[in-house]
């Protein structure tokens, strides 16, 4: 629901199978409709989706999404620890896969 959404954060995908496979992300309500939702195209595949900060000097000319335009917005005060409650899908061909994950948050 909106009043538990997590805007600003980086999703990222990893492959369940090959660590050495290319890695995928998203920034979480990266569109600012208020749900934190985030959607990364991938290939067919089982992957293993987590959050991750986004670091403090990706801001203003390198900022990463809309939520971490100065040094004091939501990507860099709303912290979540990163890695956590990772989630396991699985994504075929042609089809998405609706997710809900759960992130803690740094003090």
């Amino acid at each position: 629901s909106p009043g538990n959404s997590f805007p600003g954060a980086n999703v990222v995908a990893r492959s369940a199978t090959d660590p050495d496979a290319p890695h995928f992300s998203c920034v979480s309500d990266y569109l600012k409709s208020g749900d934190g939702a985030f959607v990364i195209p991938v290939p067919p595949g089982s992957y293993k989706l987590s959050i991750a900060r986004i670091r403090p000097g990706f801001y203003e000319g390198s900022s990463v999404g809309p939520w971490a335009e100065s040094k004091t917005d939501v990507s860099f005060t709303k912290r979540p620890k990163s890695g956590t409650h990772p989630l396991a899908v699985s994504v075929a061909a042609n089809n998405s896969a609706p997710v809900t994950i759960e992130a803690d948050l740094l003090p």
